[in-house]
């Protein structure tokens, strides 16, 4: 058996199977279909908790442009 954490936030889904690599999916328009496959990675290197893994996310989703800050989030 597999163990993961994820999250959301603002549509996209973020899983981390608690090593350097979180999957990002997007959204997706139709709730009946999932997305199949990772839209993109996010790769990091440091010792990582919950809570560094979900402002690792949060600074991914800024940089792309979908929040504006993670302050509201936090």
């Amino acid at each position: 058996m597999k163990f993961y954490t994820v999250y959301e936030c603002e549509g996209y889904t973020f899983k981390w199977y608690g090593d350097c690599i979180i999957d990002v999916f997007k959204p997706v328009k139709d709730a009946r279909k999932k997305p199949a496959s990772a839209y993109k990675q996010i790769e990091f290197y440091e010792e990582a908790d919950n809570q560094i893994v979900k402002v690792v996310c949060l600074e991914w989703l800024v940089e792309e442009g979908v929040i504006t800050g993670t302050g509201m989030y936090l």
